[in-house]
């Protein structure tokens, strides 16, 4: 019965391996460097690195290197998640470094290789062996390659602004400067030519852009804005639907006008509602209809950002969702926090 249960526990594992490798971090993103032993090798004679992380990943273009053990979990017990075992409570804190992190990707609810809710556990957030229910929503993350901005975001800031300052800005200048000497040169290429530069200096800023949540179109200024806008109201809704109120704060202006019928709310006002409501429904998915999300500018200054939002909510993990279908008017101030946010009633 136990040699049952333990071959039936390492099926799962690797289901939920297997998603966080090819879902997760697929090689598109990402390259494998390490991947630990599976079960019939460690039932034949267990290999030492088992101890290690299930996984060790390089983002492709910036070179980022962490750790990642997957875990599994189909419910929890007694309102928490067992996430480390006690070899790696040992192990764990000798294999983290600033320079190689560990995470812990729990999958959650339904069945391994498809669970209902994944979240991203930063190792240096929480070291212990079980996590509350309450504490894995606020790292939920989306089930699609994980965006390096994810990674950095949590253990190591200064990554993100390096590699702006060494890779990204050298980049962006040796376009000017090309564009500059193209132009010289027009008269005597072909249009060919240029257009072929053209789509070779866009490839790349999109390939940057892919791997660092960073979208480079500095030649213009008003598309420039208007992507920076779009960027941020999605990073909203990701730490929204996370629960991550911490970071939330980040997003919303202290000199906020009007949240959802409250006028001239106070940060902590809105921080409680927030609780209240996310204490209510903790599941959440939303979902901006991009193609009719419009950003304008304010004359006194700041952005004014309309769009749709299917958004879906849940009190329970097996719940059924009830959606909404929301037409919103959002205010930003220059720094691109919230300073007001209403529904338009249709």
């Amino acid at each position: 019965m136990n040699q049952h249960y333990n071959q039936n526990s390492f099926e799962k594992g690797q289901a939920f391996e297997n998603f966080v490798e090819n879902i997760l971090f697929p090689k598109s993103h990402y390259e494998l460097l390490h991947k630990t032993n599976a079960y019939d090798q460690n039932s034949q004679r267990y290999v030492g690195d088992s101890r290690n992380p299930d996984f060790r990943f390089k983002c492709i273009l910036t070179g980022f290197e962490f750790h990642v053990e997957a875990k599994y979990r189909s419910k929890p017990y007694m309102g928490f998640y067992d996430i480390l075992s006690p070899a790696q409570i040992i192990s764990f804190p000798e294999i983290h470094t600033t320079e190689c992190p560990v995470f812990i990707a729990l999958g959650y609810g339904h069945i391994a290789s498809d669970p209902s809710f994944v979240s991203f556990i930063p190792y240096q957030t929480h070291e212990e062996p079980k996590i509350p229910v309450e504490d894995v929503f606020f790292f939920n993350v989306n089930k699609e390659p994980l965006q390096n901005e994810v990674l950095v975001g949590y253990i190591h800031k200064e990554i993100k602004k390096d590699f702006q300052e060494e890779i990204v800005l050298p980049i962006v200048e040796s376009v000017k400067e090309e564009t500059v000497y193209a132009a010289i040169d027009n008269q005597k290429k072909s249009h060919t030519s240029k257009s072929t530069f053209t789509g070779l200096a866009l490839g790349l800023a999109v390939l940057i852009g892919v791997c660092t949540g960073i979208f480079l179109f500095p030649w213009n200024k008003e598309e420039e804005y208007k992507q920076d806008m779009k960027t941020r109201v999605k990073n909203y809704y990701i730490l929204s639907d996370a629960n991550n109120i911490k970071e939330l704060q980040y997003y919303i202006s202290s000199d906020m006008t009007y949240w959802y019928g409250i006028k001239e709310p106070t940060l902590d006002q809105i921080t409680e509602n927030i609780k209240a409501y996310r204490n209510k429904f903790p599941f959440s998915e939303s979902t901006v209809v991009w193609k009719e999300f419009d950003v304008t500018k304010r004359e006194e200054g700041g952005f004014y950002a309309t769009y749709p939002l299917v958004y879906k909510v849940k009190s329970k993990l097996q719940s059924p969702f009830r959606s909404y279908n929301l037409k919103l008017l959002t205010i930003w101030d220059d720094e691109m926090k919230l300073l007001s946010v209403r529904e338009i009633r249709k």
